[in-house]
């Protein structure tokens, strides 16, 4: 990647460079990336600590739980940066944001936890989530055939579909 970047044209280097902050001194960089590095594995093992027992007290499955907490965590900071594309007119960077981080979520996370230990997947995740994701895959369809174009009454239906699978995967009992 680095090799690549190099060989980058100046157009695309100083596009860039628009959204890069001012460099920090390396000093104070590694300590903090040190520090957000610490906060996330322990984040991480304190949820994984309490997920459980969360479940439980709010009468969820825990992979209804987990599905709820994880789609929320991984769709902040891409959240942010697609609306920031958005409102710089990168509509192409939005869309990469608004889907990279599920393929990723899906190979990456998923593909490293088979490794470790075989995945099962649930009938009724195949039976149920499975097939709505792919139904709100199929909304992208739309944005392809109007060359990457979506109107906002679009996005309102998009995030009221988001926020429909979320209460019908907390309500479904």
């Amino acid at each position: 990647l680095v090799l690549a970047a190099r060989r980058e044209h100046d157009d695309v280097k100083a596009a860039f460079a628009v959204w890069v902050p001012e460099r920090t001194k390396v000093g104070i960089a590694v300590p903090l990336a040190l520090a957000g590095l610490a906060a996330l594995v322990g984040g991480a093992v304190l949820a994984s600590q309490t997920a459980i027992p969360a479940a439980r007290a709010l009468k969820f499955s825990a992979p209804v739980l987990g599905e709820v907490l994880a789609g929320g965590v991984l769709a902040l900071p891409a959240l942010v940066a697609a609306v920031l594309a958005a409102r710089r007119g990168h509509a192409e960077l939005a869309l990469l944001l608004a889907v990279g981080p599920a393929l990723a979520h899906l190979s990456l996370v998923a593909g490293t936890i088979a490794l470790m230990h075989p995945l099962v997947v649930e009938e009724l995740v195949a039976l149920n989530e499975i097939p709505a994701m792919a139904l709100v895959t199929g909304l992208l369809v739309p944005v392809y055939i109007n060359g990457l174009l979506v109107r906002r009454w679009e996005g309102a239906i998009r995030a009221a579909c988001f926020v429909a699978f979320v209460l019908w995967l907390v309500l479904r009992k």
